[in-house]
């Protein structure tokens, strides 16, 4: 034994990791077993065995000794820290029964392996499960029963000092940072070890590999302060949460549950969830983890119900391995109402598959995890009813539903502008946007892309007119086309005046994306018989103009705007 390892087994039993280690090679020694373990100089061991250490309380480290019948839970903080620290266990207590579940296998299930818990503890054995996500994945007989409950954090400086000491990277620095390996997984941080590296070179290693996870992925997505088209509440909340999450971050909170980190954001397609997901991943600089149910049936497998929930489980392993990891995480289920609600499965069959899916989903978003902010998105419901389609015990588990709905001119202009690198200016193009009403943030975002296209082409500057040339093309229609639809929106806009509603837009302009249309809201929010009335008027105002001036109406003349012939 070399005299380093001397000293620090005989030190002060003040210092529990240092006494743990003390005691377990005593262990060893009483056993008459090989104190390899404590010799290996390799870093996987070193890692994991340290760790081991540092996180074992003192009386769970006594039962373990004595070989007593004890029933011990594990939280590892990722799946890639599951092995190691399987095998740390078997060097420390040889003869307990280690149950280790990273949720590789279909087996690694809560109603699986509850048998041997009981047979280990009747045979005078402890038993040991180790596992990431405990509840998802050990078996629930060992929750239990477990008479312990420890989560194992990545090293701190005192433990990497141990580490460093052990591994023989000298001279060990005085100052190694409180945090050392936040960020980082089991495997990075094993690799920080080179072969004659110093303490230093193992730090340096470790700064290096952090900054470049903590980096944010620039795809092109603003930080929200500079993100354009997106308002309401669903804007609010995002920068409420990046506010709190920086006030967490630097101690201001204390504790994560305070913050409003979870929300399902409902709104038509193109209306820039994504990107308002995408934008606040990026200010809160963590890594965004991206995922839809279409996803989870394309990838390794032949898309059973056991590969689907593998799908899932890989991404939310992902992302919950970096929130604990001190990275802190965004993890977004896009398309939730690919998700079928049990209530309305279509077929004993499907309910039975997509209910055993859900139970899994709402298992593991039922864990709430430090640092992990947990965003859905569905175009599925409406204004009045959002994500109404979407499985109730789901929805409830995303806390709240925002929604984001289309973009105002305003929204529009500055998004048009934005992809135009700021070429055309909001104010310029304001007038146009207001012509194309009901047009999403991705209709601005596709005419700004295609009018700088068309300036290339050109080999010029871009114009306003090149906007105009692709959001309002060319009116081909007959004159007395334009003039019967002309009257009949001009009706609704008069009759919805008159009816005391605010009118919103009039257009007759038919763009590749939206119709002609008139839109106005009701003041005030009771219905009544009267306020009905008034609604069927307004719907009737463009068909009743039509008959009196034109003498006849066109199909679909009792709603909005007329469907004519061509």
């Amino acid at each position: 034994m070399t005299d380093d390892r001397k000293d620090r087994l005989d030190e002060s039993t003040s210092d529990a990791p240092r006494r743990s280690l003390k005691a377990l090679a005593q262990r060893t020694r009483d056993r008459d077993h090989d104190d390899d373990w404590l010799k290996s100089r390799d870093p996987s061991d070193a890692l994991a065995e340290e760790s081991l250490a540092a996180a074992l309380p003192s009386d769970v480290l006594r039962k373990l000794m004595r070989g007593d019948p004890v029933a011990v839970v594990i939280a590892v903080p990722a799946p890639d820290w599951v092995g190691p620290i399987a095998r740390a266990i078997g060097a420390l207590c040889g003869d307990a029964d280690v149950i280790r579940r990273d949720g590789s296998s279909r087996d690694h299930a809560p109603t699986n392996g509850g048998d041997k818990i009981g047979n280990a503890l009747a045979n005078g054995m402890p038993i040991i499960g180790v596992s990431q996500s405990p509840r998802v994945y050990l078996p629930s007989a060992l929750i239990g029963a477990a008479d312990a409950s420890v989560a194992l954090g990545l090293p701190d400086a005192a433990t990497l000092r141990r580490i460093l000491t052990r591994c023989g990277c000298r001279p060990v620095p005085r100052a190694i940072p409180d945090a050392p390996c936040a960020g980082l997984s089991f495997d990075e941080i094993a690799a920080a070890f080179r072969q004659d590296a110093t303490g230093r070179d193992v730090l340096d290693a470790l700064a290096r590999m952090r900054a470049r996870k903590a980096a944010p992925i620039d795809d092109g997505t603003p930080p929200l302060d500079k993100l354009p088209g997106v308002s309401g509440e669903a804007r609010h909340w995002a920068e409420t949460l990046a506010r709190d999450f920086a006030l967490w971050r630097s101690g201001q909170i204390k504790d994560f549950g305070a913050l409003d980190s979870s929300a399902m954001i409902y709104g038509p397609p193109g209306t820039g969830k994504t990107m308002l997901v995408h934008s606040l991943a990026r200010t809160l600089g963590v890594p965004l983890h991206y995922t839809a149910p279409g996803l989870w049936f394309c990838g390794p497998g032949n898309g059973n119900l056991g590969d689907a929930a593998a799908a899932y489980r890989r991404s939310w392993d992902a992302a919950v391995a970096d929130a604990r990891s001190g990275l802190g995480a965004v993890w977004m289920l896009d398309e939730a109402d690919g998700l079928m609600d049990r209530a309305s499965g279509g077929g004993s069959g499907n309910k039975d598959f997509w209910a055993n899916l859900l139970s899994l989903i709402n298992v593991t978003l039922s864990d709430k995890v430090d640092g992990l902010c947990v965003v859905g998105a569905t175009n599925a419901g409406s204004s009045a009813a959002p994500g109404s389609s979407i499985d109730g015990a789901l929805r409830r588990r995303f806390g709240r539903t925002l929604i984001l709905g289309l973009p105002t001119a305003g929204d529009l202009s500055e998004v048009a502008s934005y992809w135009t690198c700021g070429a055309l200016s909001p104010a310029d193009l304001l007038p146009v946007v207001r012509l194309t009403s009901g047009a999403s943030a991705a209709d601005a975002a596709n005419w700004a892309r295609d009018a700088m296209n068309l300036a290339r082409d050109a080999k010029r500057a871009a114009t306003v007119e090149d906007f105009i040339a692709v959001a309002t093309p060319p009116d081909r229609r007959p004159v007395d086309v334009v003039w019967r639809i002309a009257l009949h929106e001009a009706a609704h806009a008069v009759a919805a005046q008159a009816m005391g509603r605010r009118v919103d837009d009039a257009t007759i302009v038919e763009t590749a994306t939206t119709d002609v249309l008139t839109r106005s809201t009701p003041v005030g929010t009771v219905a009544t018989a009267a306020s009905v009335d008034r609604s069927v008027i307004v719907k009737l105002a463009g068909r009743a103009a039509e008959e009196t001036f034109l003498g006849d109406v066109s199909a679909g003349a009792e709603a909005t705007s007329p469907t004519l012939p061509p």
